[in-house]
């Protein structure tokens, strides 16, 4: 009687086992390429608020606030593991500015966002 009861865990076993590896492995990849994903638009954005941030200020009489795309950019450096979206001033601030040419790549990354 206790044999059967084996025989049958072992069976059992080697069904969940055939049907459990491939989910466990699907799981696993999925949560790898969205970390890595994650990771890639994090570097993506520090490059973008690094170019921003290498521009020298500009400021104009009687106007000494911060520009609003330069606060964006500290965000990002301050908190690089998060996605900071613009706030409505910072994209205003790049709707009326742009980017420099000076990185063209980064007006890439900025259309595939």
């Amino acid at each position: 009687m206790a044999k059967d009861w084996w025989d049958k865990g072992l069976i059992i076993g080697e069904v969940a086992g055939k049907v459990l590896t491939p989910i466990v492995i699907g799981v696993a990849a999925l949560i790898f390429n969205s970390q890595t994903s994650q990771r890639e638009q994090a570097a993506r954005m520090t490059q973008i608020a690094v170019g921003i941030l290498s521009e020298k200020p500009e400021y104009s009489p009687g106007n000494t606030q911060p520009d609003p795309l330069r606060n964006w950019a500290i965000s990002v450096l301050q908190r690089p593991d998060e996605t900071i979206p613009l706030d409505e001033e910072a994209a205003d601030a790049l709707r009326k500015q742009g980017l420099s040419l000076v990185f063209p790549e980064l007006t890439l990354c900025l259309h595939l966002i």
